[in-house]
Order: C-alpha cells, then sequence, then structure tokens
C-alpha cells in the first residue's frame, strides 16, 4: 500500500512475518562491503602510480630523452656535481676567504729501441702539428708508444739516461727560460723564493673538445661547435653520438676553470701573498675567466708578464717553444698544480721527481671537487675541510715508486734514481781506487787490475 514501510532485518532476525531471509542480508552487506573495497582501490590506484613513477624516474637516464615541441617532458633535478656553479659559491665564499689570509718519451724510446736493434736513429719525418699550430713538428714513427713499460734493466737504462739526462732544451729556450725563474724567484722574496706553478688547462680547444658546458650560454655553445667543428670534423656530430656535458662534469672531465683553480687553493690554505706562475695557452674568454684568479692571488705572473715582448719575440708562432718555458718554470716550483692531465704534467712531474726528490704535486681528485663547487650555501669551514682532505689525499700520492704498468717518465723510482745512486757509487769507488794507487807505488799492476775492475762494473752494473 502506499506509505506504509516495510522493516527490513539485515541482522538476519528470523523468518517470521515482517522479517527477511538470512541469506538476503547477508547478500546486501557482502555488496556493501565489496563497493567499500573498490571504492578505497579506485582511490590508492592514482597514488600507487605517483609513486612508482617518482621510483622509476630516479632510474631513467633522462640526459638523452630528447625533448620535443610543444610536448612537457618530465625533468628530474640533475644529480649534485653536475652544473657549473662555482661562481655562485665564490660569491658567497668571497667574503671569508677575504678575512683570512709529448715527444720527449717517444724519442726516448726510439733511442731504446735502437739500442736493442743495434741500430742508428734517424728521425726523417716533419708535418704540421694541428694542435700546436707550429710550422714544424717531430713526428717519430712507428716507436710512439710501442715499446712495453717493463723491459729489460738494460733498456731502461737507455729510457733514463735519455729522457733525464740527454734530452735539452735549445739553448735559446734555457737562457729565457732561467731568466724567467730568477724573476720568480726575486718576485717570491716574502715568501724565501719560493712560488706555486699552475699548469692550466683552459684554452678554447680544450674547452670544446671536453664537451663540457659553463655559464655562457647560447654564445658559449655557439663558439664551442665551431671550435669542434675546426679542430674535429664531424667527430662529435656522428649519428647517435650524445654529449653529456652534466656527465662529464660528474666524472670530472671537465677542465677546472681560473675561478675553481683559485678556491681550490685558497681552500688548500695558500693565502693571497702566495706568488703564483701560471702555465697556459691562449686562456679561453681571459678577460672574464682571468679576473677572479686575480683577485684572489694578486701576485700571479705568466710568461707574458715575466718576459718582455722583445724576448718573446723569436717564440712567437711556436707553441711547442712557448710549453717548453713554461715547463722550464714550473720544473722549478716549490709545488706543481695539474689540472686536467695530459703530456705535459705527465712528464714534469717525473722530472720533478728525479731531479728534486719528493717534489711536491697537487692533482686533484675532481669528481671529489665538483661536489663543493655544486652547492652555493657550502659553509667556508665546510668548503676548507674539503679542499685540505683531496690536498692530503694529493699529497699522499706524489710519492711513490712505479708499479708494472705505471710509466717511467712519471715514475722514474726505482728504475732510473736506484741506476743513478749505483752510478754515483762506482763513480766514488773508483776515486778511491786511484787514490789508494797513488798511495800504493810499487803495486802498479795490482793497482791497474782494481781499476780496470771497478770500471768493468760500473760499466755492467751501472
Amino acid at each position: 500500500m502506499r506509505g506504509r514501510s516495510w522493516p527490513v532485518n539485515v541482522g538476519g532476525g528470523g523468518a517470521g512475518k515482517g522479517g527477511t531471509s538470512p541469506i538476503v542480508g547477508r547478500v546486501v552487506h557482502g555488496a556493501a562491503a565489496a563497493a567499500l573495497r573498490w571504492r578505497v582501490a579506485l582511490l590508492l590506484v592514482p597514488l600507487v602510480y605517483v609513486a612508482l613513477m617518482l621510483v622509476f624516474v630516479g632510474w631513467w637516464n633522462l640526459e638523452a630523452v630528447p625533448v620535443r615541441v610543444g610536448v612537457p617532458v618530465l625533468k628530474r633535478a640533475p644529480p649534485p656535481g653536475s652544473v657549473y656553479r662555482s661562481p655562485q659559491v665564490f660569491q658567497k665564499l668571497w667574503p671569508f676567504m677575504q678575512s683570512e689570509f709529448n715527444h720527449s718519451n717517444a724519442i726516448s724510446d726510439a733511442v731504446a729501441v735502437a739500442g736493442i736493434l743495434n741500430a742508428t736513429l734517424v728521425i726523417p719525418i716533419f708535418h704540421f702539428n694541428s694542435v700546436w699550430c707550429d710550422s714544424r713538428a717531430v713526428r717519430i714513427a712507428p716507436f710512439s708508444y710501442r715499446l712495453a713499460h717493463s723491459v729489460p734493466s738494460s733498456i731502461q737504462r737507455l729510457r733514463c739516461l735519455t729522457n733525464y739526462e740527454a734530452l735539452r732544451f735549445s739553448p735559446p729556450i734555457r737562457t729565457l727560460a732561467e731568466r724567467m725563474i730568477d724573476r720568480m724567484v726575486k718576485n717570491s722574496s716574502s715568501n724565501g723564493g719560493k712560488y706555486i706553478s699552475v699548469h692550466l688547462r683552459f684554452e678554447k680547444d680544450m674547452v670544446a673538445f671536453s664537451c663540457c658546458t659553463y655559464d655562457g650560454g647560447q654564445q658559449e655553445k655557439t663558439e664551442m661547435d665551431k671550435a669542434r667543428e675546426r679542430g674535429w670534423r664531424g667527430k662529435f656530430n656522428k649519428p647517435g653520438r650524445v654529449i653529456r656535458p652534466e656527465a662529464n662534469r660528474r666524472n670530472g672531465k671537465c677542465p677546472l676553470t681560473p675561478l675553481e683553480v683559485g678556491m681550490m687553493l685558497r681552500g688548500m690554505g695558500f693565502g693571497n701573498t702566495t706568488t703564483i706562475y701560471v702555465a697556459s695557452g691562449k686562456i679561453y674568454n681571459a678577460q672574464k675567466y682571468m679576473a677572479p684568479l686575480h683577485q684572489l692571488f694578486p701576485l700571479l705572473e705568466t710568461k707574458e708578464t715575466l718576459a718582455s715582448a722583445d724576448e718573446l719575440a723569436p717564440f712567437k708562432g711556436h707553441s711547442s717553444r712557448l710549453a717548453a718555458l713554461d715547463y722550464t718554470v714550473c720544473a722549478h716550483s716549490e709545488v706543481f698544480v695539474t689540472t686536467q692531465g695530459g703530456n705535459f704534467p705527465h712528464f714534469l712531474m717525473g722530472h720533478r721527481r728525479y731531479f728534486n726528490g719528493h717534489s711536491k704535486t697537487i692533482k686533484p681528485d675532481k669528481r671529489k671537487l665538483v661536489l663543493s663547487f655544486d652547492n652555493p650555501n657550502i659553509r667556508w669551514d665546510r668548503f676548507k675541510h674539503h679542499m685540505q682532505e683531496i690536498f692530503r689525499h694529493s699529497d699522499l700520492k706524489g710519492v711513490g715508486l712505479r708499479k708494472r704498468d705505471a710509466s717511467l717518465y712519471s715514475f722514474p723510482m726505482p728504475d732510473c734514481m736506484c741506476q743513478q745512486a749505483e752510478a754515483q757509487r762506482i763513480a766514488i769507488t773508483h776515486v778511491r781506487w786511484t787514490r789508494l794507487c797513488e798511495a800504493l807505488a810499487g803495486l802498479t799492476d795490482f793497482c791497474q787490475w782494481s781499476i780496470a775492475t771497478s770500471s768493468d762494473n760500473g760499466n755492467r752494473d751501472g
């Protein structure tokens, strides 16, 4: 009847008049519970999807994902150390800083091979070198990098004598370099004549080859693209090649800017009264990038400031000769800082170890370095702590014996230096025998035999 209500016993009461069947009640209850579960599931699905997306995004390499016009692309924040933020870090830390204080090994190998073959060495090939841009450059083929690092001691002796004793720069280079060293020592009188040398690799070609990006924006990108095409035609534009500047920086493959070198040295404890010699080619955008290094170290010298224009005139247009001047001045420094690698520091570290014993070399771990340069909020005390840790680790690596696969030209110990000591011992022994024989005038035959024996031992073992 209209308006009449029928009682429903959902709780499953008796089957009497006015009640409902227990089965019907259970069905209704189950349907309500199922609907509730589905509603909860529908609410959770989007949340689970978003959570999974956030997890998997961290696994994807989004640097290689192309960005299409008009299509939004999810972009995660780059990992620490990926972006050049050193200028921002410098602006934060500068107030706190103010408040405080290539061819040599090829020639040596060629001499060693000629010794093995008992042959006369001839160097017949000259060619234009695209990197050094010199009109004539020596190319030794096929000896370059062909001889094993570990060879018999007699062959190592040839290498040592050639690389560390026989090879000399030409007289004009040596003469000017010695003048420059004298001027550096004089300019460093407040530091006891001691100075630091820095091999700075921030030339345009080096920056272009590294495929790293700095803070020059579109203009920098255009200049680097042109430099890569000019120096390495098509190498960087091959199909399938992906350039990842952020990964290069994280992996320590980017050249340090002059600003980064200056910040590193100040953090390591070198004050603004330290005299620094910078060895380099033509710095990319020098007016911009060298200014902060001058600000950090006012007593900064280069070959252009140490030598007059007239003195450098004979060397202009010959990059390898200018590099020889840098090499000689760096060899006599108290501390040598290498920032990028290459033949220059490779040989220089060996020469400094051979002639000066434990000469300090700073070879920073750039993978750790960029992490401090990527944090504009870092405190000065934390920054100093990180730099001094890098310095201590670098200094520990300054002393070492040559390992089996290491180069003799970077690690002359023990192959060259032990032979050097042995040669000195034999020479002293020879002098002692000579003096003894002079005192024993009646034992002429014995003296002649003794001196000859000592000389033969020197020829065999020295």
